[in-house]
């Protein structure tokens, strides 16, 4: 036997490993036995992780110091101190996983470096959003960045994040196109009062739990461009009136506009629901679809009736918005609307039905129509509309069966497809001009139209948008002489496609598919390409002319019937 220093490998097959000494008795080729000291060994055990936190994150650890399974705690938020104009907030956060909890003033320095500051076009302001890898539950917008102020939010800019608190500071004025688009964690909201606008589906999420503001008078004059931009639409789950802050007061189950306000834009309290609503009297605009409830079939509870209509207004006028009506009643005559409403609200009159057609009197003091009001309605026989009508709501009379409408001429603004309707006779006492000129559309001279671009970039024909199924057009000027008529449906005999214009099948109502007028269509020299279904069911055309650098698509004519 001979002494030699044997290396102890021992493979970690469970466990971990703590140094100790063993002696080894081996033989040699002499058959002399060795003893060896000192040699390291291990104890075998198997891990017993427990969970455990830091502060900023949590993990499981053993008691042999091994650690696996790290990562950033996932908190809720609730609010401590609710954010202000000149204040950020102080909140509370729990981890969901390891429960590690902690109060934190917001602070912007801290979230400063997790945006991304783009100057505008004419480097006068930044442009604001996140950056590429931004993993942070609580965003910050300040009101400058490098001595000049930051006025807009990116489109798409904070989309799709984990986001859970946003501060908006005042001074910005834009939230551009679906900037919190599918943040599906986002639970509070601080809008500053020199918010503007806010883009299509910028707040399309439903998680959030409460939107804060501090003038109820920059909120009412906001301009969402649809019923996603608002933070409060999607978020029926949760008690809203519980949840919408005015100056760090909650918004009750009464709701008062101040007299200040002047106008009430389209979407501002949609998905909310009060028990009453006060207007002042000086309003002079009500934007369609202002309310709107997930939880209710109508968004006011407590209205004034005169004749089975319902309306709210305030102590010296109840009677301000006429809001909705009894439609299971027959009406014998007439249906008359309390005079001294000043707002038809949308959807009122929509899809209200007669057995017997009946009149309606429309007050002199009506100042605007809702969408959709009397759209699908066969009730009346005849609608007259004072020169004190400063706006008609889009699809206000879609669809609608009404055998005369006379519009006078003092209307200063018709949305898109307002009077795509049923009628025999539209009387217009103005000038084609100034009727053209309040709608969608342009005169490029007597008997022509020319295209004109909606908000969404398609060009489309006055006789799609406007005229669409009336069968005789009236066109009175101050006299009371008739200075254009349309009979028999022929508005527009000939189309002229300017080089300009791309012909698109998708016109926001279909640039001149359906005009059963058109006879003729010419295509000037430029024009790129004639979409599908562009000019489908013009059942009249006779004749095209397309220069052979157009590219037509195969079902550009479809079901053109008489097409040489």
């Amino acid at each position: 036997m001979k002494k030699i220093i044997v290396p102890l490998l021992i493979l970690m097959l469970v466990g971990c490993t703590s140094t100790s000494t063993i002696s080894v008795t081996t033989e040699s080729t002499t058959d002399t036995p060795t003893t060896v000291t000192d040699i390291p060994t291990s104890t075998i055990h198997e891990h017993n992780y427990v969970l455990s936190y830091g502060s900023d994150h949590h993990f499981k650890v053993c008691e042999c110091g091994d650690v696996m399974e790290a990562e950033p705690h996932s908190y809720t938020i609730t609010i401590l101190e609710k954010p202000t104009e000149t204040y950020y907030g102080l909140i509370h956060k729990k981890c969901d996983v390891c429960g590690y909890e902690k109060e934190e003033e917001i602070n912007i320095d801290r979230y400063i470096d997790q945006l991304v500051f783009e100057l505008s076009i004419d480097e006068s302001y930044y442009i604001v959003s996140c950056i590429s890898d931004y993993s942070y539950d609580i965003v910050v917008i300040p009101s400058t960045y490098n001595d000049k102020p930051v006025k807009e939010i990116k489109e798409r800019g904070f989309c799709d994040n984990r986001i859970k608190y946003v501060y908006i500071s005042d001074g910005v004025t834009s939230i551009k196109k679906e900037a919190f688009h599918l943040c599906g964690l986002l639970n509070y909201v601080y809008l500053p009062k020199s918010l503007k606008t806010v883009g299509e589906y910028a707040f399309n999420v439903n998680k959030i739990k409460s939107v804060y503001i501090s003038s109820l008078e920059s909120w009412c004059n906001i301009e969402f461009a649809n019923e996603y931009s608002n933070p409060l639409y999607l978020t029926s789950e949760y008690n809203l009136n519980s949840t919408f802050y005015l100056n760090n007061e909650l918004v009750t189950a009464d709701l008062v506009i101040p007299d200040s306000v002047t106008s009430i834009g389209e979407f501002a309290f949609i998905g909310l629901s009060f028990n009453s609503v006060t207007i002042p009297s000086t309003l002079d605009y009500l934007g369609n679809n202002f309310f709107y409830s997930y939880k209710h079939n109508y968004a006011i509870e407590r209205l004034y009736e005169y004749k089975n209509g319902y309306y709210f207004g305030n102590e010296e006028n109840p009677y301000l918005v006429l809001y909705k009506i009894d439609k299971d009643v027959d009406y014998d005559g007439v249906f008359e609307i309390k005079d001294g409403c000043k707002f038809i609200f949308s959807n009122v009159f929509s899809y209200f039905s007669q057995k017997t057609k009946t009149e309606i009197e429309i007050p002199s003091s009506v100042k605007s129509i809702g969408s959709y009001a009397f759209s699908y309605s066969d009730a009346f026989n005849s609608i007259t509309l004072s020169d004190n009508i400063l706006k008609i709501g889009h699809h206000a009379f879609y669809n609608a069966n009404i055998e005369s409408i006379e519009l006078n001429g003092g209307i200063k603004k018709i949305d898109d497809s307002a009077f795509i309707v049923e009628t025999e006779n539209f009387y217009y006492n103005g000038t084609l001009e100034e009727l053209l000129e309040a709608g969608p559309f342009k005169l490029l001279e007597a008997g022509s139209f020319e295209f004109y671009y909606d908000r969404f970039g398609w060009p489309f024909y006055v006789t799609e948008s406007f005229f669409r199924k009336i069968n005789n057009l009236y066109i009175l000027d101050s006299l009371g002489t008739y200075t254009y008529k349309n009979n028999n449906y022929k508005l527009l005999t000939r189309i002229t496609v300017p080089t300009d214009a791309r012909v698109a099948s998708k016109a926001y109502g279909d640039a001149i598919r359906n005009c059963m007028s058109v006879v003729r269509v010419v295509v000037e020299e430029g024009v790129q390409s004639i979409d599908a279904y562009a000019f489908q069911f013009c059942y009249n055309l006779e004749y095209a002319i397309i220069p052979k650098t157009t590219i037509v698509d195969e079902n550009a004519f479809f079901n053109c019937t008489y097409l040489k």
